[in-house]
């Protein structure tokens, strides 16, 4: 199959999941998301079936691809998936309480602990794992089903943490912490520490720069395991469960 139709196929496929005919490239799928605005429940259910429809029509060109429309097709998932986690499923999560039991499925809605927080949301963007399973374990075991890209800190200063993910491309990691997980992202030259945050639990879910009070602060031991490379991305387009 020619790379030029897998293209148009992507872009096909992009404008029916938004129900947005203006749409003129590909990179503004990432800009076509409702935001939350006050009915969080269905807004939010509509963009998780629109992240489905769309994993399921790259899916289908995924399979008749030839070798170089393949590799077309990951790095457009990557970058969609990276864009949607990061401007919309986070945006909808900001504000919703912490509790040590939360394990609310809808944003702004009862309370979310740290690790279903971070498992809810992998679920919500459509990879298949374990989303209970992982919440209850040790983050840095599910972070290496995850990925191989993976760094490891023990009493080292934050700075140092910082200076490894700003040498690094725009990305997003999941950080597992002495009794803590959540996400960093590198994306436009700046950096978020985005938790379901036990510090300020009436707050819950934010985005805070790394030198503020926080637990990846404070924190002697943190993992930080790079997503979304290759093999990941073939899990998500394929629908892979993680065991």
């Amino acid at each position: 199959m020619k790379k030029n139709y897998i293209i148009f196929l992507l872009l096909y496929f992009s404008l029916l999941a938004c129900d947005s005919p203006n749409l003129k490239s590909l990179s503004q799928i990432n800009n076509c998301s409702k935001s939350p605005g006050t009915d969080i429940p269905a807004n939010y259910t509509k963009l998780k079936q629109q992240i489905l429809n769309i994993r399921d029509s790259l899916h289908s060109s995924y399979i008749l691809a030839d070798s170089q429309s393949a590799i077309s097709i990951i790095n457009f998932s990557r970058s969609y998936i990276f864009e949607t986690i990061t401007n919309d499923i986070f945006n909808y999560w900001y504000g919703t309480p912490w509790d040590f039991n939360g394990q609310t499925r809808i944003p702004g809605q009862g309370t979310i602990a740290c690790g279903y927080f971070v498992t809810g949301v992998l679920s919500d963007a459509g990879f298949n794992v374990p989303r209970v399973a992982w919440a209850q374990l040790a983050s840095e075991v599910f972070i290496r089903k995850l990925t191989t890209d993976v760094k490891v800190f023990s009493n080292k200063p934050i700075e140092e943490v910082k200076a490894y993910v700003e040498k690094r491309p725009d990305g997003l990691y999941i950080v597992g912490l002495d009794t803590h997980v959540g996400f960093i992202y590198m994306k436009n030259d700046t950096i978020k520490f985005v938790h379901s945050n036990y510090y300020q639990p009436s707050i819950g879910v934010m985005a805070q720069d790394f030198e503020t009070d926080n637990p990846l602060n404070d924190s002697k031991y943190r993992v930080l395991g790079r997503l979304f490379d290759e093999q990941m991305i073939r899990n998500w387009i394929n629908n892979k469960a993680y065991k």
